[in-house]
């Protein structure tokens, strides 16, 4: 008889992630790991580069801030410059042999792993220590 079997699933990194993504780091990924280069490298880092945020409350704004992390909510590129900024997290999620789903800054992780508790933490420990 075989043991019951259950999918279980881990989300990577807290939602809302998006707006830490560092604009120096996700170019040199898409330079070096994607190959996006000229127009398309310089026209990227144009589209995130001087944007400002400034916040209305109780009838004052507040300072303008220049942003030096994010991508703009509500573009139809954030979500995919996000997933290239991931893209190592990803890569070690199915070095682990674990199914991936990944949606603008949603990362999950899912396993199928039988129900006892050693199979769950031998899953768990594999996620959080790809290393052997």
């Amino acid at each position: 008889m075989q043991p019951a079997k259950n999918d279980t699933a881990w989300t990577v990194g807290p939602q809302r992630r998006i707006r830490l993504v560092d604009h120096d780091i996700l170019l040199r990924r898409l330079r070096d790991k994607f190959g996006i280069t000229g127009s398309a490298h310089d026209w990227t880092e144009s589209f995130l580069s001087g944007r400002t945020q400034q916040v209305y409350y109780k009838g004052r704004l507040s300072a303008v801030t220049l942003l030096m992390y994010g991508v703009p909510r509500g573009s139809v590129i954030g979500p995919v410059l996000f997933l290239r900024y991931a893209a190592e997290v990803l890569d070690v999620i199915v070095e682990c042999e674990l199914a991936v789903l990944a949606y603008a800054d949603d990362i999950q992780a899912h396993a199928h792993v039988s129900s006892t508790p050693v199979n769950c933490d031998a899953a768990t420990s594999q996620l959080h220590n790809p290393d052997p």
